[in-house]
């Protein structure tokens, strides 16, 4: 089963993982950004996006996805809270059921503490599990998608540590 990890901000980053082959390797993502032609309208610049997200859903086979919620302290909420939406009503259209992860929760389930900076969740990442990327977004969006595999897995995944179970654990009654 495919999962991914979306991370909206003012850009997407999103990673595709397979939970029955869950490695660096076999991983692969990227960004969808908004477009900056200002010969466009902001209508037609989430359209766009929109039907960018649609593609990569349908092209990845994405049957779950793990969302990071929105961060109330963001400066840019208005753009973020409009992507979220766009994001959201894509992964109704397709029928893929999702989970939000607050930013904290996958601070937590990453750094194996509730916060840190962005340069950090790509080092860990890397230290981690082997995914290379440039991209912050597309870092999280891998980590977002760590958690989907932990939480589809039938036992606890032998990377997972203890604080990475307890995060799955406190999801899993959210999805209940």
């Amino acid at each position: 089963m495919i999962i991914i990890g979306l991370d909206v901000a003012s850009s997407m980053g999103w990673c595709a993982v397979d939970v029955d082959d869950f490695r660096a390797e076999t991983s692969y993502g990227g960004t969808i950004k908004v477009s900056s032609d200002k010969n466009k309208s902001r209508c037609e610049k989430l359209e766009e996006f929109s039907d960018a997200v649609l593609l990569t859903l349908g092209q990845t086979g994405a049957r779950f996805a793990v969302i990071e919620g929105y961060g109330f302290a963001s400066k840019r909420i208005v753009p973020a809270v409009e992507l979220g939406t766009m994001v959201r009503m894509a992964l109704h259209s397709c029928a893929i059921p999702y989970i939000e992860v607050a930013p904290g929760t996958l601070k937590k389930f990453v750094l194996q503490k509730g916060n840190g900076e962005k340069s950090l969740m790509m080092k860990e990442v890397y230290k981690r599990w082997g995914y290379d990327t440039d991209s912050d977004d597309e870092a999280d969006a891998f980590g977002l998608a760590a958690i989907g595999v932990a939480l589809h897995s039938n036992a606890p995944p032998p990377w997972t540590t203890s604080v990475q179970r307890g995060v799955v654990a406190d999801l899993e009654k959210k999805m209940t």
